[in-house]
């Protein structure tokens, strides 16, 4: 929830919802935030690993390929302009989205999170709410919005979590700020309250900046992994390889940096035990999903640190937690 009030403002009419016969305004509402983010939660981090990595591939090929344009075979033209066309299109994706939503005024989900905010004091702790209301304005003024949204996923019941009832994040559908607390994060009001904070960080501030950069360029089919293409492929596939092995670490501790001054700051805000708290939940969360297979679990592994993991160790953000005081 947040501070400001969930009537409509004049400024950002609400949509008109329509809520089926016998169905209550709350269901009708969990049912549409439930469609919205539904791919979200059952994306697993295996499949994203896989995607990232196969997206990462096809840039670094498409990057290559432009090197084509230096033949001078006629079909090495076409093959250079082909790639030079998957590029252009990947990266005119995002521009062309923010024009598609610009005047479109307010997206319909909003009018859903509106009614579920007025469930979450039977569902959540008034502790998790009080600290909810302060960053979600907090965020919501970073970003130039009138307010952002709060969405607690309820948890599906034992042996069926996913990513979004254990975790927490901002996501911007419609470009209005939802941010994300699940169930079973609300319900640990020092990991909801150091998960708010540390996502302040990733909406504010020079972070802010450096991740709008570094998630354009290492995202899935992001212009770095081009560019890394591009470059190596001066010295044949094996500079390719190469120069996509650079970005790939390089860009990966950019990130790194970015996610602990994102955890230094909520250490600051919240106190070095509500951090470590956190960090004790979040491997609690992690030690559940676990394989129960050996070589399940070392397979799990391999590919997250292919793929490049979005957040540094956890013994090395507690470590720095440790080290940073603010108890």
């Amino acid at each position: 929830m947040t501070e400001t009030s969930s009537t409509p403002s004049p400024a950002s009419p609400q949509p008109v919802r329509s809520v089926p016969d016998g169905v209550t305004d709350e269901q009708e509402a969990g049912r549409e935030l439930a469609a919205l983010t539904a791919p979200l939660a059952a994306s697993s981090s295996a499949l994203a690993d896989v995607a990232q990595l196969a997206a990462a591939a096809l840039m670094t090929a498409d990057g290559a390929g432009l090197r084509l344009a230096a033949s001078p075979a006629a079909a090495a033209r076409v093959i250079a302009a082909i790639c030079a066309i998957v590029l252009a299109a990947r990266l005119a994706a995002g521009p062309v989205a923010r024009l598609r939503r610009a005047g479109r005024g307010e997206p319909g989900w909003t009018a859903a999170a509106g009614v579920l905010e007025r469930s979450l004091p039977g569902r959540v702790p008034a502790e998790t709410l009080a600290t909810a209301r302060r960053y979600l304005w907090a965020m919501a003024a970073a970003r130039g919005q009138s307010r952002a949204w709060l969405y607690v996923p309820p948890c599906a019941g034992p042996g069926r979590h996913t990513r979004l009832c254990r975790s927490a994040g901002a996501w911007q559908p419609g470009g209005r700020m939802m941010v994300i607390v699940g169930e079973h994060a609300a319900a640990v009001p020092a990991a909801a309250a150091v998960s708010l904070a540390h996502e302040l960080g990733h909406v504010t501030g020079w972070t802010y900046r450096a991740f709008v950069v570094l998630h354009g360029a290492r995202k899935a089919g992001g212009w770095g992994w081009a560019a890394a293409g591009l470059i190596g492929a001066w010295w044949g596939w094996a500079g390719v390889l190469a120069a996509a092995a650079v970005f790939q670490v390089a860009s990966l501790l950019a990130v790194w940096i970015g996610e602990a001054a994102c955890d230094l700051r909520a250490n600051r805000a919240e106190g070095r035990t509500a951090s470590l708290d956190a960090f004790a939940y979040i491997a609690a969360a992690r030690a559940a999903d676990r394989p129960a297979s050996r070589w399940g679990h070392a397979a799990g592994l391999m590919l997250r640190w292919a793929a490049g993991p979005s957040h540094p160790p956890l013994a090395l953000r507690r470590a720095l937690i440790r080290a940073a005081g603010r108890g």
